[in-house]
């Protein structure tokens, strides 16, 4: 059972020499964390189909790029252990100045962009095709891979492959300067021969008698895309392109760059020189159209053609006809066969020209993302918590199926959210909220808005939830009111017992989301206090105050009293004693990683603290 590298995100696939007794044995698949806790092994989503397994992607059990070891459970087999790779791009490298042969140079992670387990991580590296020893011509570390003297002896261009656990390969050509310090200029081939008209379906011969620019090719493009090194091989000095891989009809460029040479460019006109049928349009399949899906491409039904198809190419890499579904007016490429990105797709037909198109995989929005608080009062702004989210970022918003001016009717936060504004919501009942971003595919939401009509006889907005957070205080106190962390209100007037307070000495706002009603409350008793802002409905909140000599009389009690005189206290006595937890007490992200922290936010400078804490009702 072997699994080749896949980017992270994608489905694993695990291939296996079809066996149909094995294929319907299969019961269990885990990914293993340790031999000898067999507890902490995570099952795994997949599905079994024609000699491989499907591994579906999950952030929570896949989280990082590099290696992983799954084991697959069958009836009546001994369990397999198959090794899996999941890669994602190098990182920034600072590359040196061109090196002298012979000398010691280095390839750099780039600070901005840090990746350090990428040259923790290097296996192999090649210079020119062949693998250096790791100790004697190179060692490699967090800040990337130090190249040691007399790893490169000759002065011109090198190709450098470098190889890591966890990233795609890393190639650069590199030009190094000779022991006087003189840097050659490339040379230019010539005499290079090819068919200028290519007849579609032909092989693209391209011939030189220079065996050095021959063999020196490491990168080869058609209209301005690099093709796979499976789509082109050498034969006695012939570069040999696929004929699936020159399929545009009319005028193509071919760029191609050799070690020690200037880019060569050609141009090679395409001629379809037989009277072939046009195929049906075909379309792309824009829903939920990620990787781990079947993609159903669609056209108007043509039997003949339908029944004439060959084979299919998928960025030029050949796909067997029996390995996807074909029926009338679609065609199924089944889940894991397609990876992230714009996937270049070419029907052929007998008889018929190529169909193609170019059908976009999308990313799957990470599960971290989420609409915060999903319940709100009419008027009540709601946040979309996605900041520092693997790369995700908020461009289209649609409520109830249209598009809203985010510059209008939402902000960015200070950590990087986008929060809406409450006057979207000003109705009480159900809102469909959609969230679009160019590499992934749409997230919906659901919030639901509940209580009365933002909107009175006056057209004054609802303030929000604003509450005092402890409705009882000591004289000479200050009055902590919550509004709301970087809510829209602001009061203009405060009303203490139906007085009007000095707003430049008996107020105080926090940036933390409330404000300090200070210097009014010297004398026991029960105040109002009414806050008013333009726009708004006054909002009405009831403080008791109440006298600090009754603490002073209370410490007056001597420790060795009898306890026989102290009056206990009933169950019902200490309850109304107790201060209710203020609302805004909750979990940061109620999904996180096995290890992960549970991070609960209580609130700036607030008096609560917990004693005790439980998980599963376990201390």
């Amino acid at each position: 059972m072997t699994a080749k590298r896949v980017e992270l995100g994608q489905d694993i696939i695990i291939n296996f020499d079809k066996n149909t007794k094995f294929q319907k044995s299969i019961y269990k698949i885990e990914k293993i964390y340790s031999e000898n806790i067999p507890s902490l092994n995570t099952p795994l989503e997949y599905i079994v189909q024609n000699g491989k397994i499907i591994l579906k992607y999950n952030s929570r059990t896949f989280g990082n790029n590099g290696a992983y070891k799954v084991r697959v459970f069958a009836t009546g087999y001994e369990p397999k252990d198959v090794n899996i790779e999941l890669i994602k791009n190098p990182p920034t490298v600072l590359l040196p100045a061109p090196p002298i042969r012979g000398e010691e140079f280095m390839i750099q992670v780039s600070r901005t962009t840090p990746e350090y387990n990428w040259g923790d991580n290097v296996k192999e590296v090649y210079v020119d095709g062949k693998v250096l020893q790791k100790d004697l011509h190179y060692t490699s570390n967090i800040g990337g891979v130090y190249f040691k003297g007399g790893a490169i002896n000759y002065p011109g261009e090198h190709l450098i492959k470098i190889v890591s656990t966890g990233y795609k390969d890393y190639e650069v050509a590199l030009r190094f300067k000779d022991i006087n310090g003189n840097l050659s200029d490339k040379n230019q081939v010539e005499n290079v021969k090819f068919n200028e008209n290519l007849i579609l379906g032909e092989n693209l011969e391209i011939i030189s008698t220079d065996k050095n620019w021959v063999n020196g090719i490491y990168e080869v493009k058609i209209n301005d895309s690099v093709i796979s090194k499976n789509n082109y091989r050498f034969e006695n000095s012939e570069l040999i392109i696929d004929n699936h891989v020159v399929t545009n009809l009319g005028k193509n460029k071919i760029s191609i760059k050799s070690i020690n040479y200037k880019k060569a460019e050609f141009e090679v006109n395409v001629i379809n020189d037989h009277k072939l049928l046009n195929p049906p349009t075909l379309k792309e399949d824009i829903i939920d159209n990620t990787a781990s899906k079947e993609i159903e491409i669609t056209f108007e039904d043509n039997k003949a053609w339908r029944e004439s198809i060959e084979y299919i190419l998928i960025d030029g890499n050949l796909i067997s006809k029996n390995d996807v579904h074909v029926e009338s007016g679609k065609i199924i490429i089944p889940s894991g066969v397609l990876t992230e990105g714009k996937r270049k797709i070419v029907i052929v037909s007998k008889g018929y020209n190529n169909a193609a198109l170019t059908q976009k995989i999308s990313k799957v929005v990470p599960e971290n993302i989420k609409l915060m608080p999903s319940i709100i009062k009419p008027g009540q702004n709601t946040t979309i918590n996605y900041a520092y989210r693997e790369g995700y970022s908020v461009e289209e918003v649609y409520i109830n199926g249209e598009k809203i001016d985010t510059e209008k009717c939402a902000e960015k936060t200070l950590f990087g959210d986008l929060r809406l504004k409450g006057e979207l919501f000003s109705k009480a009942g159900q809102y469909s909220i959609v969230i679009k971003s160019s590499e992934f595919v749409d997230k919906e939401f659901s919030l639901e808005v509940k209580g009365g009509k933002t909107e009175v006889e006056d057209g004054l907005k609802n303030p929000g939830n604003i509450k005092l957070m402890s409705e009882v205080i000591n004289s000479n106190d200050k009055a902590d009111v919550w509004i709301g962390y970087m809510s829209e209100y602001e009061p203009t007037k405060i009303l203490v017992n139906e007085k009007e307070i000095d707003m430049t000495k008996d107020y105080e706002k926090q940036y933390t989301g409330g404000i300090f009603i200070k210097n009014v409350f010297s004398k026991a008793g029960e105040y109002k206090i009414v806050l008013k802002a333009d726009g708004y409905r006054d909002v009405e909140l009831n403080l008791t105050v109440i006298d600090n000599e009754n603490e002073s009389n209370n410490s007056d009690i001597t420790e060795d009293k009898n306890k026989e005189e102290v009056e206990e206290l009933s169950n019902e006595d200490i309850e109304k004693t107790l201060k209710d937890v203020q609302s805004n007490i909750n979990l940061m992200d109620s999904i996180i990683n096995v290890n992960g922290k549970a991070t609960i936010y209580v609130g700036y400078m607030s008096e609560y603290e917990p004693i005790k804490v439980l998980v599963n009702e376990k201390e």
